[in-house]
């Protein structure tokens, strides 16, 4: 079962080496190339050698065709099949993938190979102190992933994660309108058209490119998280942030309260240092599953996962209203050189 590749590329700019160069790799598995940027220009280059990629996509019978906002009728086929730009997949993902889809599809009409997440410094970023600062905030990485994990759990592991390759069913609904199957919520377990995702290791993975990288990679992953709008997810984080980030409102709250009985409690206390090392111990091994950081961070990171879960409201918040500029520089930079 063939399908339309969609890579949408986001107001970060991110390189779409990486999706492009597994499309060619694999190109039997596609009918057509969907390029999804708003205010796009066909004739930018988005990395080093991107028209030249285009342009061997076109000989080996894929037809690209870009969008501002994707338009599902122009899609050949009746699965669009999503690749976020800097996720690298083989054979094995797309196999899983379509193998998958042509088991489950009377049943379901989403279904995803999740990814991992292999964050590689150039030569000589080592010795760069600026490269050490922003390598600390890959430790806010890790309280998404615990929330997608959680998110998973609530809907008995029928989640897919906005890193993962995904596939998608297209539908048509009266009068005679294509679109992508919607998402069945609201039935939360039974009958919501979402297939388990599968894992496939070095098979699906995300390499952000050096450019990419540092707290703009963190940034990119909050603003275009799709769970992490306005919604109910906000009341189940408020409990668990309660119950395992550092409680500073020790000092601000009466412990003898009725409020402060339930949300003060003593640290120095075993009952209280026992769940948070059982948590951090489920972190750690959560991280292991999915997470490669640069530096020899990730153990680190693990350990101080507590005050990273402390300061993630203020970088969620600043992460979901932050708006970047990177494609109006790419924009520029391309018609220069044009001239």
């Amino acid at each position: 079962m063939e399908g339309s590749a969609v890579i949408k590329i986001d107001e970060f700019d991110t390189s779409p080496q990486q999706a492009i160069r597994s499309i060619l790799e694999n190109h039997q598995y596609f009918k057509d190339v969907h390029l999804v940027k708003h205010g796009y220009s066909s004739h930018e280059s988005l990395y080093p050698g991107f028209q030249e990629d285009l342009e061997k996509l076109r000989q080996a019978g894929l037809p690209v065709t870009w969008h501002s906002e994707l338009d599902p009728p122009v899609l050949v086929t009746k699965a669009a099949i999503s690749l976020p730009p800097d996720v690298r997949v083989t054979d094995g993902a797309l196999s899983t993938l379509q193998q998958d889809m042509l088991k489950h599809g009377a049943n379901c009409d989403h279904f995803a190979v999740s990814s991992v997440t292999y964050i590689e410094l150039d030569e000589g970023d080592e010795r760069n102190p600026r490269v050490w600062l922003e390598a600390l905030s890959y430790g806010f990485l890790l309280v998404i992933l615990m929330l997608d994990t959680f998110r998973s759990i609530v809907s008995l592991f029928q989640y897919h994660r906005t890193v993962d390759l995904r596939a998608d069913f297209l539908t048509v609904t009266y009068p005679n309108r294509t679109r992508i199957a919607p998402d069945r919520w609201w039935r939360w377990w039974i009958g919501t058209g979402i297939c388990y995702a599968r894992r496939a290791g070095a098979a699906c993975m995300q390499l952000p490119d050096p450019k990419d990288q540092g707290l703009k990679f963190v940034l990119r992953t909050i603003k275009t998280h799709r769970a992490m709008g306005i919604g109910g997810w906000i009341l189940g984080f408020l409990f668990y942030y309660a119950f395992f980030s550092w409680p500073w409102w020790n000092n601000l709250i009466d412990p003898h309260s009725r409020l402060g009985s339930w949300i003060c409690r003593d640290m120095t206390a075993l009952y209280w240092q026992i769940p948070y090392l059982l948590h951090t111990a489920v972190v750690g091994w959560m991280a292991w599953q999915y997470f490669e950081f640069p530096l020899k961070m990730l153990p680190l990171q693990v350990l101080l996962y507590t005050f990273y879960l402390t300061l993630s409201p203020i970088i969620f918040f600043y992460g979901r209203f932050h708006s970047s500029r990177a494609a109006w520089v790419t924009a520029v930079t391309s018609n220069k050189k044009r001239k």
